[in-house]
This record gives structure tokens, C-alpha cells and sequence, in this order.
């Protein structure tokens, strides 16, 4: 309750605060696993527009606001989006098991299923490279040949 409390500010600020964190969870993907990542995402959305939601809903009863809203149908959306989101987290529950590792094995049309599907995700979607690089300017710079390059990753 610092900022505004009771006033149209303080769910403003909290959507703010909810859109800086969705975009840094999309932005960076600080899980291991891409479907954590797109599982926080769709929870970071869920929260942001029932948040959203519920601003209307305290503004429909002020002069700025009037009644532009219908109160039930942001109920009816709050339900919605609440139910469909808890069905697309039952969904990447199932899909994390081996069961769904098959099934995902069969529509992508590789053998990338099993029961170590994090361990699967990350070798054949995100692949980090490494190059060498040369020294610049400092001690033995003149003497690397590219004979003396390795290569890497082969």
C-alpha cells in the first residue's frame, strides 16, 4: 500500500510492474527448459490482464470511467482466462512427461521424446557456438598462424 491506495494508480502500477517482469522472462528465457520459459510467459500474462481487468473494474464506478464496461463480461473474461491458462499449464504438465515426449517425438518427426525431455530440449534447440578468437595486439600476436587455430565444435 505505498503507492496510491484506494486510488486507480496502484493496479497501474502493478501492471507496470508485471509488464517489466513479462518482458524480461521473455526477453532473457532464464529457464533451462524453452517450455518453462513460455510457461512463465503465459502465467505472467494471465496475471497481467486480470490485473488489467480488475482496474476496469474499480474505474467503472468513477467519473472518468462511467460505464463503459460491462461488469459481466469482465467477470466471464476473468474466468476464461484463468481456466484457459490452467489448461495450458495441465497441457506443458503432460507434455514434460515421457507419454508426451512421444507424442511430441511424433509430430515434430525426430526422436527427441523421452523421459529426460529438458535434457532433449536443450541439445536440439538451443546449440551455443563457440568461436576462437585471436589476441589483439598484445604478446605473440605476430606469431599465431592458422595452423595453430583449433576447431572448435567439430
Amino acid at each position: 500500500m505505498v503507492i496510491g491506495p484506494g486510488s486507480s494508480v496502484q493496479p497501474l502500477a502493478a501492471i507496470l510492474f508485471q509488464l517489466t517482469f513479462m518482458l524480461l522472462v521473455l526477453k532473457l528465457s532464464p529457464y533451462e527448459s524453452s517450455d518453462n520459459d513460455i510457461t512463465s510467459f503465459v502465467t505472467s500474462l494471465t496475471i497481467c490482464l486480470a490485473t488489467l481487468a480488475a482496474m476496469v473494474l474499480i474505474t467503472s464506478d468513477s467519473e472518468m470511467g462511467g460505464s463503459s464496461f460491462d461488469a459481466e463480461f469482465m467477470g466471464i473474461f476473468l474466468i476464461t482466462i484463468t481456466v484457459l491458462t490452467v489448461g495450458f499449464e495441465a497441457l506443458m504438465i503432460f507434455l514434460s512427461t515421457a507419454l508426451g515426449g512421444r507424442l511430441r517425438a511424433r509430430f515434430r518427426g525426430g526422436d527427441s521424446g523421452g523421459s529426460n525431455s529438458i535434457a532433449a530440449n536443450a541439445t536440439s534447440n538451443d546449440r551455443v557456438r563457440v568461436a576462437p578468437t585471436l589476441p589483439r595486439g598484445g604478446e605473440n600476436s605476430s606469431s599465431v598462424n592458422d595452423g595453430d587455430l583449433k576447431t572448435w565444435g567439430r
